[in-house]
């Protein structure tokens, strides 16, 4: 199957109507892509094969135009699947360090020195068992007190 640009075009149109079609209620893989071939006129299993490569190029493109110091490439169908996948956390990922997002910060504590040390976290200490002789042969744990 050779695939021309107006049967790719076809496809990414093809992809995103029925994706608006069917975004409020569940449809399984193969009948979005049974309706999605049924538009363009070709068997669903090349339609989701096309689709992917496709996929698979944008998102080289986009990482490619994210990373400085590489060569400039480009994608024939950039626009087209950019309103298609655009809003995707896959393809346009958030920004995960910013100045709005703050860690557990390092608490500080002076000291008698006037020099700062990181206060050690406080960890609990562990409680010791003792086994204890009753009258009559039994014995019995008993909880002490932390050392």
């Amino acid at each position: 199957m050779i695939w021309t640009r107006s049967l790719k075009l076809r496809l990414i149109d093809a992809y995103n109507t029925v994706i608006l079609q069917t975004n409020n209620r569940k449809i399984t893989k193969k009948k979005m892509w049974t309706l999605v071939a049924d538009m363009v006129g070709i068997a669903a299993n090349h339609c989701e094969n096309r689709w992917k490569v496709l996929e698979r190029n944008f998102k080289a493109f986009k990482d490619n135009k994210r990373q400085t110091g590489r060569g400039r490439k480009v994608f024939e169908y950039a626009a087209e699947m950019e309103a298609v996948l655009g809003h995707k956390k896959t393809i346009n990922p958030p920004l995960l360090l910013n100045t709005e997002t703050v860690s557990a910060p390092l608490v500080i504590k002076e000291t008698d020195e006037d020099t700062a040390t990181p206060e050690s976290p406080k960890v609990p200490k562990k409680t010791h068992q003792s086994e204890v002789q009753c009258p009559g042969g039994d014995s019995q744990r008993q909880e002490t007190i932390p050392r």
